[in-house]
């Protein structure tokens, strides 16, 4: 696998700014505190006692997801149908969950490439009930299950279902 450079970080540290100020816009919007902001060195920092340190971007306190962002190049729209624990899009799932869960969380991935929106991978389990227009709905081998939601549809359907219960 071959590693990023600079001008790949700085596309994803622009990535995530642009989704914290999308997510804050959003949720100030719904009437709610608090705001988003890039954890700092990019979900590398790991303050134990802090749940609001994990993850890509810190969120509100009463924000019931961990939020991992990637903006690259190298997925396809393929790569979301032949899912494979060892794919790319399946590890960055992977690094989602395990975020989440070490802060008591749900996982939430946000993924986009050029000329693409972002799109939203979450647990179906998470927000079952509410009416998404899906791009797909992941079912791998009866243990993965995701919706994979345009972010626009997302933030027009869920409001609820991200605050923390």
């Amino acid at each position: 696998m071959a590693t990023q450079g600079k001008g790949s970080k700085a596309k994803g540290s622009n990535f995530e700014r642009d989704i914290s100020k999308t997510l804050t816009k959003w949720w100030t919007g719904l009437g709610f505190k608090g705001e988003f902001y890039r954890t700092p060195t990019s979900g590398g920092l790991r303050w134990k006692a802090r749940e609001d340190t994990v993850g890509d971007l810190c969120a509100p306190e009463d924000f019931a997801f961990t939020i991992e962002c990637k903006c690259r190049e190298d997925w396809d729209f393929k790569d979301i149908f032949n899912w494979t624990p060892d794919g790319l899009i399946a590890k960055w799932w992977k690094q989602s969950c395990d975020e989440a869960l070490r802060a008591n969380k749900m996982p939430l991935l946000v993924i986009k490439k050029n000329y693409v929106q972002p799109i939203v991978f979450i647990r179906a389990n998470d927000v079952y009930y509410y009416n998404f227009r899906r791009i797909a709905w992941l079912n791998y081998a009866n243990t993965i299950n995701i919706y994979i939601i345009p972010l626009e549809d997302f933030l027009r359907n869920a409001p609820s279902a991200l605050v923390k219960r």
